[in-house]
């Protein structure tokens, strides 16, 4: 329990100062600075390839307990900052009483057309941590 206590307030930590070394700061000094925000240039996120659904519900399909009667939301892709897609959206499924769980937020990282990552926030049993909410939040945020 400690551990785990210790990883989230290590990964509070350091998404706090990742925000704080992001932002520029105030004043004369930096009004005159062009440099991009970050190293990863970011993109306007455009519309999910068609290409890219399919895989995305087949990754995910052993997390549902009726996959059939899943609703998919898939609301764009942005490049991943490794190379390759991050897919970004929402899935709202049913539970073992047949009874929807609302929009879940999820993503899906693609390179070289194969899934090497991804997850829906909330899920206590493949996610214990919370770590996909982190990492949900670092590829799929809207610059």
């Amino acid at each position: 329990m400690r551990f785990v206590m210790l990883v989230l307030v290590l990964l509070i930590f350091a998404g706090g100062l990742a925000y704080t070394l992001d932002r520029p700061s105030e004043g004369p000094a930096t009004a005159a600075v062009t440099a991009p925000r970050s190293y990863v240039a970011r993109t306007a996120p455009k519309p999910v390839p068609d290409d890219l659904k399919q895989p995305t519900m087949l990754y995910f399909r052993k997390l549902f307990v009726l996959p059939d009667t899943t609703i998919w939301h898939f609301d764009y892709a942005k490049p991943y900052p490794l190379g390759g897609i991050t897919v970004c959206g929402r899935v709202n499924f049913q539970n073992s009483d047949r009874v929807y769980s609302g929009d879940k937020l999820f993503y899906t990282v693609f390179q070289d057309g194969k899934v090497i990552d991804g997850g829906v926030l909330g899920n206590v049993v493949d996610d214990p941590v919370g770590t996909t909410a982190a990492s949900r939040h670092s590829f799929c945020e809207q610059a």
